[in-house]
């Protein structure tokens, strides 16, 4: 899980050093030149990197728990698996890449970024109640940690499928600003380490 959780950090660095070209480019311009949409890669950027780090940790959480290093869930015992799959853990026994490569492949067109859906996705390799244990650490509402990242996940649906236009404006894109960016980066950062700090202590 530790390569999982530096992966997201080096994701989240990314995301900052943008920002910083953000500020660069921003205080030497007029305001001619538009450079919102730098704000807007960087909240597609953040949600990418979280979504990133709930595959990962499921998919790093699955083998562990087939290992019988994790409990094992109703979720996880759940898990299908191909027929492709089951014929090359009986050619390879020795290895889990079979398990591994299954997981990716089932997993690989589902977006683990709307709340519900990574709760469906941790309850693979735990059985805690992720958003209650969550507001519980961080000592805020669930239901607020939810509502708040669903907006964010939204408005990056906005970007990333509809162009960010507004559709009460034709030809005007939603606003943004510095600070919306920063708070959604941050919330997001401290969401993921706060799971894995849950997920850790299992």
């Amino acid at each position: 899980m530790k390569t999982v959780i530096s992966q997201f950090q080096k994701n989240i660095e990314r995301i900052r050093n943008l920002h910083q070209i953000f500020r660069v480019i921003n205080s030497g311009t007029t305001r001619a030149i538009d450079v919102s949409d730098v704000l807007r890669a960087e909240l597609v950027l953040a949600v990418s990197a979280f979504d990133h780090y709930i595959h990962e940790i499921v998919r790093i959480g699955i083998l562990e728990t087939f290992q019988g290093l994790r409990t094992e869930t109703p979720s996880f015992n759940k898990f299908s698996v191909s027929m492709n799959c089951l014929r090359e853990a009986l050619s390879n026994p020795s290895t889990l890449s079979w398990l591994d490569d299954e997981i990716i492949d089932r997993n690989s067109w589902k977006s683990f970024q709307q709340a519900e859906k990574v709760s469906e996705a941790i309850r693979l390799i735990s059985d805690l109640k992720i958003w209650i244990e969550l507001g519980r650490k961080l000592g805020k509402n669930p239901e607020d940690l939810k509502s708040q990242l669903n907006l964010i996940v939204d408005r990056r649906n906005k970007i990333a499928h509809e162009a960010d236009m507004d559709p009460s404006y034709p030809g005007v894109r939603w606003a943004i600003d510095e600070s919306m960016v920063e708070e959604a980066v941050n919330f997001i950062e401290e969401i993921v380490a706060t799971i894995d700090e849950i997920l850790s202590i299992q």
